[in-house]
């Protein structure tokens, strides 16, 4: 798969929770987020959250727009709290990292400082601090 480079400071946030009242993990969570965004010096321009919806669901509706919508706001980072919100699983994970790296993005993990990225060769993760 060929891959698109992006160079902007656009980032989008994705945001989830598998507890629909948890507001105090989606809070945690966006915050986490923001304070990454800061971090890299990009200025978010677009914010998914899913309440109540598990990792492993096919139904991820704002996921599903995040990214349908990637490449035309010429994203270059997905920020999220932790993997666990992408993914359940490291196929699954693998699978989401390589749609958005499609678009020219990267996955930003908040919890640790990584980026994720999937090596063609070897499928292992390589994640920098």
């Amino acid at each position: 798969m060929k891959m698109k480079i992006t160079i902007t400071n656009y980032a989008y946030l994705y945001a989830r929770t598998d507890d629909f009242f948890d507001e105090k993990g989606m809070t945690e969570q966006l915050r986490a987020c923001r304070r990454m965004a800061a971090e890299l010096g990009v200025r978010l321009i677009g914010r998914f959250q899913e309440c109540g919806v598990a990792n492993t669901a096919d139904d991820r509706t704002e996921l599903k727009i995040l990214l349908d919508t990637i490449e035309a706001d010429n994203i270059a980072y997905v920020i999220c709290a932790d993997t666990s919100t992408l993914a359940a699983t490291d196929d699954q994970l693998r699978d989401i990292t390589r749609q958005i790296e499609a678009h020219g993005a990267s996955v930003v993990i908040a919890k640790g400082n990584r980026i994720l990225h999937f090596d063609n060769d070897h499928d292992a993760v390589a994640a920098r601090g």
